[in-house]
């Protein structure tokens, strides 16, 4: 019975995650400044890599 397989049933222990690439990039001190007051409890640096993979993924969906 369906209810008798959720003793197999287990919690993920590690999900995937995009591996991480240490870079040196410049950037305004303006561009940086807005995204450290904007971050909403994240770090800056994890909020620029949200906003890079969104637009990534938009140019993807208008090449194909």
């Amino acid at each position: 019975a369906p209810q008798e397989n959720w003793i197999y049933a287990q919690r993920a222990t590690d999900f995937y995650r995009a591996r991480k690439q240490a870079v040196t990039i410049r950037l305004d001190a303006d561009v940086v400044a807005w995204f450290k007051d904007h971050a909403e409890g994240r770090g800056y640096q994890t909020e620029i890599n949200r906003v890079l993979r969104r637009h990534v993924a938009d140019a993807e969906k208008k090449r194909a």
